[in-house]
């Protein structure tokens, strides 16, 4: 419509219209049984005015595979499909054509003969020729078998063979289903590996080690293993194993032993080769020899990272001044340069220590080297994909990732317990940092969780020291938070004057509170901790000599606690030697003399 509005605004006035014509006017031919073939028609304009319009077909069967066409010569593809479809069917309908000249009706007819496999499947006369192409050539005989004229095949004329088709053809594994099936008609043995070798034994391994395992099998046929192997420090080289792995019947199927993966002592593996009909067991032993040196290394490895996450932690505390914290980190993470795992996750945090020193350079530099390894292997590598993505944001500055990296973050953390990203988050989201409500709850879901991070615990001192009003009780998470707090020295006076006022509130002696309340009390001496030291021992009954410090410490506070005396004179040491103090004697005094006028 739009084409004839622009002839007429340019004053072309079409008078006459196209005369079409269509080669064939009708289709009438046969097509091989099984098969999808491809067929012209052409239509043209007898008096080369331009003709256009659409096809249509009314058989499923036949599919216009371009309907439109526009031009003065134009040629429509059409596509039979005559697969499962039995000799002598016809394929019957129209073609509709919708066109600037009219519409016109084009009938075809497509009488179904025998295919190709129809041929083949009646040159074979017995089952035991059919068992020969098989053994000549297994992918023609297996698609001979999925034709769907097979059973009708006149060398499977009896009931038996018919049956056993029908019982083998549902199986999902084709090929295992001729193979069963040529087995059952008893004209193939069936296919067994043998193993020269089920067992190696290995000891004092300097480097990693490929080992050899030669298979053989009896006979050509289908063969189809799956392998799975038990024991970290076995490597498999495929874990499957078919037809192509051998070479006349045998084939050396290879796996390799890791050196860095081996324990101490004795280390057993084994390999299962597990298929429909059998199953074969390979047993690995290795003896690694007294393994110092590398328990050395991992003791040493650990201990360069925990030097990290101190050094990280009292960054975060400002426990020392930044220039040292920022070199004790860059000296952990540069001692572990030569481990063979979690280089780009180390490499990544060598960036962020010197973007947290200022350096955002040296910074970026790492980044680059790293970047595309990353992003090409992210599935695997999920943690270091996000430590990139926030890298590149502080960075790089590339604030239009935020919003999008945030909530993946958050996903990330909740979803699948990535806590160590928390602190990231935090630093990345500014609407976070600023609804206290939201952060709070946020801190106490990972906790529920199962995380037990320093980091976490850290954090959540510091949001503490500046919002107190959310400290009511003190439960499970904030005792193991206040530990690790005072631990690194991570609790203001403020905030510890705030817990000795709640520390009253703990109803059940627990060690771990008795400790918290402890180091707070060495680092705070306030009467309110040490009086609910005193208070937490008797609600525990603890009154054995290892305490009495505790209760001799209260009455020297005067503190007032029902019990406090009698407790003290309980745990008294067998070798006492100092001067019992006055207020004990005089509360024992005043109770005889109570006892007496009564």
């Amino acid at each position: 419509m739009r084409e004839k509005i622009n002839r007429l605004a340019k004053g072309i006035i079409d008078q006459v219209l196209p005369e079409i014509s269509v080669i064939p006017e009708n289709i009438d031919m046969p097509v091989k049984s099984g098969e999808i073939i491809k067929i012209e028609i052409n239509i043209e304009s007898k008096n080369r005015i331009y003709a256009k319009g659409l096809v249509y077909s009314s058989n499923y069967r036949v599919r216009v595979l371009a309907p439109s066409f526009g031009g003065i010569k134009n040629k429509i593809t059409l596509e039979i499909d005559t697969r499962f479809l039995n000799p002598k069917e016809v394929i019957k309908g129209q073609l509709d054509l919708v066109t600037n000249a009219g519409e016109k009706v084009l009938p075809f007819s497509f009488t179904v003969v025998p295919g190709q496999n129809t041929d083949i499947l009646d040159d074979i006369e017995s089952i035991e020729d059919f068992a020969l192409i098989a053994k000549a050539d297994w992918e023609s005989a297996l698609q001979l078998f999925q034709y769907k004229h097979f059973l009708h095949a006149k060398f499977m004329n009896t009931p038996r063979l018919c049956a056993l088709y029908s019982a083998f053809f549902d199986r999902t594994n084709k090929n295992n289903a001729l193979e069963e099936f040529l087995i059952a008609a008893g004209v193939k043995t069936p296919v067994y590996l043998s193993f020269e070798q089920q067992k190696f034994s290995f000891s004092d391994l300097l480097e990693d080690v490929v080992v050899e395992v030669p298979i053989k099998r009896n006979t050509w046929g289908y063969l189809g293993f799956a392998i799975h192997a038990d024991g970290g420090f076995v490597e498999l080289s495929t874990r499957i194993l078919t037809n192509e792995n051998f070479t006349n019947h045998q084939s050396n199927y290879t796996f390799t032993i890791k050196k860095s993966r081996l324990y101490r002592g004795h280390n057993v593996g084994k390999i299962y080769f597990i298929s429909v009909g059998e199953s074969f067991c390979v047993d690995i032993d290795v003896y690694s020899g007294s393994g110092q040196e590398r328990k050395k290394k991992s003791y040493e490895t650990r201990r360069y990272w925990f030097d990290y996450t101190r050094a990280r932690i009292a960054f975060m505390t400002k426990e020392k001044e930044k220039k040292d914290c920022i070199a004790s980190m860059v000296n952990a993470l540069e001692n572990l340069e030569g481990e063979e795992t979690k280089v780009e996750y180390r490499k990544l945090l060598l960036a962020e220590v010197y973007y947290l020193a200022g350096e955002k350079s040296k910074a970026a530099d790492i980044i680059d080297a790293i970047r595309e390894n990353i992003k090409e292997n992210r599935l695997d590598l999920v943690e270091e994909y996000l430590l990139l993505e926030y890298l590149e944001v502080v960075v790089f500055a590339k604030e239009s990732k935020r919003p999008s990296l945030i909530r993946l973050m958050r996903r990330m953390i909740t979803e699948n317990h990535l806590h160590q990203l928390l602190p990231r988050l935090i630093h990345l989201d500014i609407a976070l940092q600023n609804d206290a409500s939201e952060l709070f709850e946020l801190y106490k879901v990972v906790y529920q969780d199962g995380c037990t991070s320093p980091y976490l615990y850290i954090c959540y001192c510091q949001f503490l020291a500046k919002h107190t009003e959310f400290l009511h009780d003190i439960g499970a998470f904030e005792v193991h938070a206040f530990c690790c707090g005072a631990k690194y020295h991570a609790i203001s006076r403020e905030l510890a004057e705030i817990i000795a006022k709640r520390a009253i509130s703990i109803r059940s002696f627990e060690g771990l509170h008795f400790q918290l309340l402890k180091k707070l009390y060495k680092d705070t001496p306030e009467r309110e901790f040490l009086s609910g030291i005193c208070s937490a021992l008797l609600r525990g009954k603890i009154k054995d000599n290892s305490v009495h410090h505790w209760y001799q410490l209260g009455i020297e506070q005067q503190i007032a606690l029902t019990g406090i005396n009698e407790a003290f004179v309980l745990s008294l040491p067998k070798n006492y030697d100092q001067v019992i103090p006055e207020e004990v004697l005089w509360y024992f005094a005043d109770k005889k003399r109570l006892l007496d006028q009564q």
